[in-house]
């Protein structure tokens, strides 16, 4: 258990020997006794909780007394990877170094993809080659329950890694979404990612676009799912279509909390937004 829980815990047994204490006869030994030790269990509580909050105030610290106190935590030793190759605290690691807790991470039960992740774009933004094992893992993960919102984070930064940084192989990545889209009912947000991917990268508007749809129904109020989609139907030429989609734009655009992108979108059609 983490030093926070067993402070609590300490202090649970002082108030209810702080109970017991006031049921005893003044000055008898058993209330001496009771009391040094209740004086000796806050002592040590109030050491226990000084070093937490030295802790929490130093992130390479938190992260290196998370990792030692939770050492089956995948995301406890994820954090240390972070902040290892980070440099927190200057105690910036070797690559070499920060790659094994990720790969420890990595086979830690309950783990998401975001180890593997980040040692694939980590080997291409060095240049050094990719271990397939890696994209085996993710895969297998993705296929073996739905993804979890740090599942599609770590799958956005290979997207990004592919469409904007050094990741070059297409086909790893493709057969990670396929593996994530397999599962019932995707988010609207692994949808809207994938959609990029099959525009950008297998330049397939249709695919894009009925991903963009299925975002929307899972997420019907997501404005920028919706500019996608008008951008897309525009760049094919299909003008009443992305008028249909901008009038629904334009009719959630409660408060003016979607002004910034109705401008945008406008701008891009060489229009001006109308003023009330």
């Amino acid at each position: 258990s983490s030093p926070t829980r067993r402070s609590s815990d300490l202090i649970g047994v002082v108030l209810a020997g702080a109970a017991t204490l006031a049921t005893l006869p003044r000055k008898s030994l058993p209330r001496m006794l009771a009391s040094a030790t209740a004086i000796l269990l806050m002592a040590n509580a109030a050491l226990v909780t000084a070093r937490r909050a030295n802790d929490w105030g130093n992130g390479w610290r938190f992260a290196l007394t998370e990792a030692t106190h939770r050492p089956r935590s995948s995301d406890a030793q994820y954090a240390l990877a972070v902040a290892m190759s980070q440099g927190a605290g200057g105690n910036k690691a070797s690559q070499d170094l920060v790659e094994a807790v990720l790969a420890h991470a990595a086979r830690l039960p309950n783990s998401s993809i975001a180890p593997e992740a980040t040692l694939i774009v980590g080997r291409a933004e060095a240049g050094r080659p990719i271990d397939p094992a890696w994209w085996r893992s993710l895969t297998a993960k993705l296929q073996s329950r739905p993804p979890s919102s740090t599942d599609i984070n770590a799958l956005g930064g290979l997207l990004r890694c592919h469409l904007e940084g050094p990741c070059k192989d297409m086909q790893p990545l493709f057969d990670a979404y396929s593996a994530a889209l397999s599962r019932a009912a995707p988010s609207g947000q692994l949808l809207a990612d994938y959609a990029a991917f099959a525009l950008k990268a297998m330049h397939d508007p249709l695919v894009a676009e009925r991903a963009l749809r299925d975002a929307l129904v899972a997420q019907p109020g997501a404005a920028t799912y919706r500019a996608s989609l008008i951008q897309l139907l525009r760049a094919q030429g299909r003008i009443p279509e992305a008028q249909a989609e901008m009038a629904k734009l334009r009719s959630a655009n409660h408060f003016g909390k979607l002004d910034a992108i109705i401008a945008t979108l406008d701008a891009a059609d060489g229009r001006s937004t109308p003023r009330d």
